[in-house]
């Protein structure tokens, strides 16, 4: 944890270490987000005036997922690890697939450099064949079909997993997101949602079942700004 560290009248440390009851006008240097605030009385703002977002970082969701985030106040990485994140498959008419959101992005405009990934994932139930597989994707929606296109795969684009899997277990495959790209959360977060169809050969109509997804998501981006 970063030290809070006093200049004369200014200080600094990290975001959750802002000062609960400062002075008016104490400037403060916010380590996380790398720039001088100030307060005004009710709230920190910008020297210029113009309000600033409550923390840099986003949150995990769930506790199978655990986030840490590291930065030089302008590029930051993100490392999501998943230990053994539960995704619901549902079979209707032939297609499985199923969602779950792994994280919430800060709020803003979100310059996302790169995405790569290495999971692997086990079936929990029988009604996915043991030597079955399928595909899987990050976006910033959850898939409403057995089809991984638009925003299900603007993260992540859809990557095979591990084919046969053996007795139920798909090793680690990897993935990476091709191109830098730019996503607008300044009215809402964006969340990263990790996506899976099942082969249809592979799992009956009608059945769902659990995949466990575990490994790690690491995201590199910039907070371009909240408007």
């Amino acid at each position: 944890m970063a030290t809070l560290v006093e200049h004369g009248h200014d200080i600094s440390g990290t975001t959750a270490q802002r000062p609960s009851n400062p002075d008016l006008h104490c400037r403060y240097f916010d380590t996380d987000l790398g720039k001088v605030i100030v307060w005004n009385g009710s709230a920190w703002v910008t020297p210029g005036g113009a309000s600033v977002a409550a923390s840099a970082v986003g949150a995990p969701n769930g506790a199978t997922v655990s986030a840490v985030t590291k930065g030089d106040g302008v590029v930051n990485q993100t490392v999501l690890t998943l230990a053994s994140t539960p995704v619901t498959v549902a079979n209707t008419t032939g297609a499985s697939f199923g969602g779950v959101k792994l994280y919430d992005l800060p709020e803003g405009r979100i310059l996302v450099l790169g995405v790569t990934a290495s999971l692997g994932f086990v079936w929990t139930g029988e009604s996915i064949a043991a030597g079955g597989s399928g595909d899987y994707s990050l976006g910033t929606t959850i898939t409403a079909d057995a089809t991984l296109n638009g925003t299900d795969v603007d993260l992540l684009p859809s990557t095979a997993m591990t084919d046969p899997a053996v007795s139920g277990v798909a090793a680690a495959t990897g993935g990476a997101l091709a191109a830098s790209a730019q996503f607008d959360g300044t009215g809402t977060a964006k969340d990263v949602n990790l996506n899976i169809i099942i082969d249809d050969a592979d799992v009956a109509d009608g059945d769902s079942d659990t995949v466990l997804a575990s490994g790690t998501v690491t995201i590199t981006w910039i907070n371009l700004g909240d408007y």
